[in-house]
């Protein structure tokens, strides 16, 4: 919230076909994702390395004054 300048934001956490699931959705300012990866920021880099680090799938879409959403899927390795 403090980035986006949102004043919502959805969080579901839940589990799906083996895999636990992350969707965050707000309705803030928005960005250019292509400019996420050359800010020197550990954020959205940090959550991106650690989910390819678990064999997992992270998507960012965004458009300036649109807001976010975040999704990140991990396989459960029980």
């Amino acid at each position: 919230m403090r980035h986006s300048k949102a004043s919502e934001v959805n969080v579901t956490l839940s589990f799906e076909k083996n895999q636990l699931v992350l969707l965050v959705v707000d309705n803030g300012i928005g960005f250019e994702t292509e400019k996420v990866y050359t800010l020197n920021t550990l954020g959205l880099i940090g959550i991106k390395e650690r989910t390819n680090l678990m064999g997992g799938i992270f998507k960012i879409e965004s458009n300036l004054g649109e807001g976010a959403t975040l999704f990140v899927s991990v396989p459960n390795k029980q």
